[in-house]
C-alpha cells in the first residue's frame, strides 16, 4: 500500500536523554497535519512515541500549549 504523505516543513529539537521532530505534513487529500515525535534512549535501545494534531484541531492545540508553556516559565520577581 503506497502512503503518500508529503513533508511540508520539520523542525528538531535535542536534549540530553531526548529527541523531538515537528513534522508538518500533508495527506493525499491535502489535508495537513502535524505530527510530534518523541524518542528517548532506554536499556533495550530507543524507544518512540508518537501524537497527530489535525488541521482542523490545531488552533485549539496552540492555544492550550500556549497556557501550558505560560504555567510552567518561572515567575520573574
Amino acid at each position: 500500500m503506497d502512503r503518500e504523505r508529503t513533508e511540508l516543513f520539520s523542525e528538531k529539537v535535542v536534549t540530553r536523554n531526548r529527541t523531538y521532530y515537528l513534522d508538518v505534513k500533508a495527506g493525499r487529500d491535502g489535508a495537513r497535519y502535524l505530527v510530534i515525535c518523541e524518542t528517548k534512549k532506554t536499556n533495550e535501545g530507543h524507544e518512540r512515541s508518537r501524537v497527530m494534531i489535525f488541521e482542523e484541531n490545531i488552533e485549539a492545540f496552540a492555544a492550550a500549549f500556549e497556557q501550558v508553556v505560560a504555567f510552567m516559565k518561572p515567575s520573574e520577581e
